[in-house]
């Protein structure tokens, strides 16, 4: 009695390997294709229901994408095919989108990226969700639907790969599509630095003229004086030496990015590098920025909080330094701050942030 082997999840005994090992390679190959058959059956006959990964986006096998009941079920409106030789089955029902290619590893199938992403976000714009499939739902579709959360989500490619693999554990792209990927991530993080350099160069040309701007108007501004040791103003009122003398001011705190200290020797500085914008999270600094202007009144001397214009950082900084400090609410310390300086006005941002602020001091 022949011992029994198994080759590709099938049992057979010697004697038929010693039968196929005098077939030639053609009708091997044959086998080995049927054999692969059989086991994808086995694999996906009870795999039916599409894994969610995401709200709106789903991915499965062939079995999922014939199952008129579950996508119905999951408000699946739109199916995109990543195989060849698979055409779409309920083309009344359901929008589709078909990238005929092999699950081989020298398949490009980076180059379909942008497309198939913009057809899961259109199914998502209009309310529904997405189907992404290959015949077992194992590499093609699991590549694509990877790449997507790398792109959309800003995921590194083991974070979206293990995302997937907790909705759909047999996920595994084949050695060339994971290739593919790297490649990917690699061009991502290259956008995304290029992105902080245009950012950063455009906001230093943008700061970089305000500075010009204000330093014209050296020597000519008045300090505002929010009550004894603390003093508000812009990059005019920083750069005013003798007020700042007559003032009795010793620190300065710049509340602004690329503004270097101008009289390193003659005033302790320090300096919150951050943009006047409403996603600027400005809270973060509240308690060092309280520790520095206490310092100085501690030491007998005053403090000059600026910006470059007087009117939403620093203006933010001060605010909260006398709700903490004196207990007042929110528009009580605005409506003083304003008395003094009537141009104070805090980004809407900054504003809730205030508003945040007032609860936790109160809560």
């Amino acid at each position: 009695m022949g011992t029994a082997l198994e080759v590709e999840g099938e049992s057979f005994k010697e004697e038929d390997f010693i039968v196929m090992s005098r077939i030639d390679d053609s009708m091997r190959n044959q086998i080995a294709a049927l054999l692969r058959v059989i086991n994808f059956t086995r694999t996906f006959r009870e795999d039916t229901v599409p894994c969610e990964i995401e709200e709106g986006l789903f991915l499965g096998s062939i079995a999922a994408a014939n199952n008129m009941d579950a996508l119905k079920s999951l408000n699946i409106t739109h199916i995109l095919t990543v195989a060849s030789s698979l055409k779409p089955v309920h083309t009344d029902d359901f929008v589709y989108k078909v990238i005929p290619v092999l699950d081989k590893e020298d398949t490009n199938l980076s180059q379909y990226f942008d497309e198939c992403f913009n057809f899961i976000d259109e199914a998502k714009r209009e309310g529904g969700g997405v189907l992404v499939h290959c015949f077992v739902g194992k590499s093609r579709s699991v590549t694509i639907v990877v790449a997507y959360l790398m792109k959309k989500h800003g995921m590194s490619l083991s974070l979206a790969l293990e995302h997937v693999r907790s909705k759909r554990p047999l996920a595994s792209p084949n050695p060339g599509f994971i290739q593919q990927l790297k490649e990917f991530e690699k061009s991502l993080q290259g956008l995304k630095r290029m992105d902080q350099i245009h950012y950063s160069i455009e906001n230093e040309i943008q700061e970089r003229c305000r500075v010009d701007i204000y330093r014209k108007f050296q020597g000519n501004s008045a300090l505002c004086q929010i009550e004894e040791g603390l003093f508000l103003g812009s990059l005019g009122d920083a750069n005013n030496k003798a007020a700042l003398k007559s003032s009795n001011v010793t620190h300065i705190l710049t509340v602004a990015n690329l503004s270097l200290p101008l009289y390193p020797n003659e005033f302790a500085y320090k300096i919150i590098e951050v943009m006047d914008r409403e996603d600027t999270n400005l809270m973060q600094y509240f308690d060092e920025c309280f520790s520095f202007i206490d310092e100085a009144k501690r030491l007998g001397g005053g403090v000059l909080v600026h910006c470059f214009m007087g009117i939403s950082r620093s203006v933010t900084v001060v605010i909260a330094y006398l709700m903490k400090k004196h207990g007042m609410r929110f528009s009580q310390a605005l409506e003083h701050v304003k008395r003094r300086r009537p141009q104070a006005s805090p980004n809407s941002g900054f504003i809730l942030q205030l508003q945040q602020f007032e609860k936790t001091l109160r809560g």
